[in-house]
């Protein structure tokens, strides 16, 4: 009988290796892992909102209630990121993170920020290291090269591209 209950207990929380993922929209991921017990089936829950695709070989938390099996937490070694006390940082295998800490919003993209919005409003200035380049139609604007055409005493002439301040 005691043999019983310290089984019960501790079959509640294990850990394991994540083999194989099955996902479709609209269900809770199908997670195969590879425990202590061999190979076992869990359902993967997470926070409304936030939903990701561990690699294989993370580790998974996994409780066991009655005979449902739930896969609580994830974690991959290489993907682990040593950030301050009370700050956040979002992140994928690719390394591209979203990063809170102390006042400061950093966005890390490998190759491309993409913003899908009818209207983006900033507030506060823009700082910009590189050039800004307006895609309206056909009429592709750079800020570093743009010119005016000017009118002075009959004649016309284009601007001179603006210097950058130092």
């Amino acid at each position: 009988m005691i043999n019983d209950i310290i089984n019960t207990i501790s079959n509640i929380f294990k850990f394991g290796n994540i083999t194989n993922i099955k996902s479709e929209n609209g269900k809770l991921q199908e997670i195969q892992l590879k425990s202590l017990r061999g190979v076992e089936y869990t359902k993967k829950m997470g926070f409304f909102g936030f939903n990701s695709k561990p690699p294989l070989d993370s580790r998974a938390l996994i409780l066991r209630v009655s005979d449902e099996k739930i896969t609580l937490a994830t974690e991959h070694e290489q993907s682990i990121k040593d950030i301050s006390f009370g700050n956040v940082i979002i992140y994928n295998q690719a390394g591209d993170t979203i990063k809170i800490e102390n006042g400061v919003i950093t966005i890390t993209a490998s190759t491309k920020l993409v913003v899908n919005a009818p209207l983006t409003q900033f507030n506060g200035d823009i700082e910009a290291t590189g050039d800004i380049v307006s895609q309206s139609g056909t009429n592709n604007i750079s800020l570093s090269t743009h010119t005016h055409l000017t009118n002075h005493g009959g004649g016309t002439s284009h601007t001179e591209p603006p210097t950058p301040t130092p």
